[in-house]
């Protein structure tokens, strides 16, 4: 609406400068400034569009430049931006700005205590298992001198228990046939009470 008035307010004035001044400039002359001037307000356009659709993109721009886990977001809320004339531009801004790859969402920057912090796990990891190396040879040694001492205790413990397994077979054996005899004599006493009480 404005730039129509004001285009009309051009076209107005070029042609009362034509009117009023019909001896220094020709009719064709008229003609030629306000082609003239339609290039220019055409040129004007021109740049202003150009201008708005280049400055919508300067957020996604620096939402890339550091690493925004939300670029492609950025971009899509850049070009709605563009349609609602920029009315949405400074959240995007501040959107853009908000997240910096090292120090993440605000805050101060915080690099060399991220690193410190690294190099103090990757310290602390190290010695840990500096630890469990020397357990696990401190482990392996006191099992191979056990292991040895047990192999020998068990050859042994063999060689004397076969010995004594011999001598209980043989005591059990002996007990077994005890015990049955034992109850066969108990069944024949039954049995002859039995008959002697049915006579």
């Amino acid at each position: 609406m404005i730039t129509l008035y004001y285009l009309k307010k051009l076209r107005d004035g070029l042609s009362n400068f034509c009117d009023t001044n019909n001896k220094l400039i020709s009719i064709t002359g008229c003609n030629m400034l306000e082609y003239i001037a339609l290039g220019i307000l055409v040129f004007i356009f021109v740049t202003l569009f150009y201008g708005m659709v280049a400055i919508h993109d300067i957020p996604y721009k620096m939402a890339k430049e550091r690493n925004h886990p939300q670029q492609d977001a950025l971009q899509v809320a850049g070009w709605i931006s563009l349609l609602t004339f920029h009315i949405l531009w400074p959240f995007l801004w501040i959107w853009a700005t908000s997240f910096r790859q090292n120090r993440s969402w605000g805050g101060t920057d915080n690099t060399e205590s991220v690193t410190s912090k690294e190099t103090n796990l990757q310290l602390i990891n190290l010695q840990n298992l500096i630890n469990l190396q020397h357990r696990v040879e401190t482990i392996e040694t006191a099992l191979s001198i056990k292991s040895s001492e047990k192999v020998k205790a068990v050859a042994e413990k063999n060689i004397a228990s076969e010995d004594d397994i011999d001598f209980k077979v043989d005591t059990d054996v002996e007990d077994f046939d005890k015990q049955t005899s034992q109850l066969f004599e108990d069944l024949d006493k039954l049995n002859l009470e039995q008959q002697q009480g049915d006579k």
